[in-house]
């Protein structure tokens, strides 16, 4: 639904990200697909550093798709980038992007999860968290996850214990709306309908183990 950058090496200023994002959709690869941008919101509002959502049209032919990208900076990337080859699915190439690791990955989902509770409208949070401890753990670092989580919470002004994190987890896992919320959630994305929700609270207090 959209992709999410991470801007280093120049300010977050409106103007430049549009015209940086506006200078990369305007390239022509000669591959009969074009960009435009045609909007902006801010994104992050409770985020001293903010952020910006790019609004652009994908056209090939007759098809037009709608889609953002979510641009913002300041969260701390433990421990460090790392280089992700990325496969095509069309021609198989295999193109060589930078990605955050798996350890802030998981670390600030975690954080968004436990501090917003069962106001968390986000299903995908908890499917991310899930997904990534039964495919991903096994890359995982966990005394980098242990320390990504720690300054994520710094840089976001975030305390919690790990008795209070454990609560708050089972409040989420027993709200009536947040069961609502992801049996929708399924229905809607499909890849996950039929997961247990209590399966991915327990996925969930996994990591909370592994951070506290």
């Amino acid at each position: 639904m959209d992709i999410d950058f991470y801007l280093g090496r120049m300010t977050l200023e409106k103007e430049k990200v549009i015209a940086m994002v506006s200078e990369i959709a305007a390239f022509d690869c000669g591959d009969g697909v074009s960009f435009e941008v045609v909007g902006s919101t801010p994104i992050r509002d409770d985020d001293d550093y903010g952020g910006f959502q790019v609004t652009l049209i994908g056209r090939l032919d007759n098809v037009r798709f709608r889609f953002g990208i979510d641009i913002a900076t300041g969260d701390p990337i433990i421990p460090c980038e790392r280089d992700y080859n990325y496969e095509c699915l069309v021609t198989k190439e295999s193109l060589s992007i930078k990605s955050y690791s798996l350890e802030s990955v998981v670390a600030e989902k975690l954080q968004t999860v436990l501090s917003k509770g069962v106001a968390n409208s986000r299903s995908k949070d908890y499917y991310d968290l899930y997904v990534i401890f039964f495919t991903q753990k096994d890359k995982v670092n966990f005394d980098s996850l242990a320390l990504a989580f720690k300054k994520t919470c710094e840089y976001r002004r975030f305390s919690m214990t790990k008795p209070e994190a454990l609560m708050m987890i089972d409040a989420i896992g027993n709200n009536s709306q947040t069961n609502k919320r992801w049996a929708s959630y399924g229905k809607t994305v499909g890849y996950a309908q039929g997961i247990p929700f209590g399966e991915v609270i327990k996925a969930i207090k996994e990591w909370v183990n592994f951070v506290l």
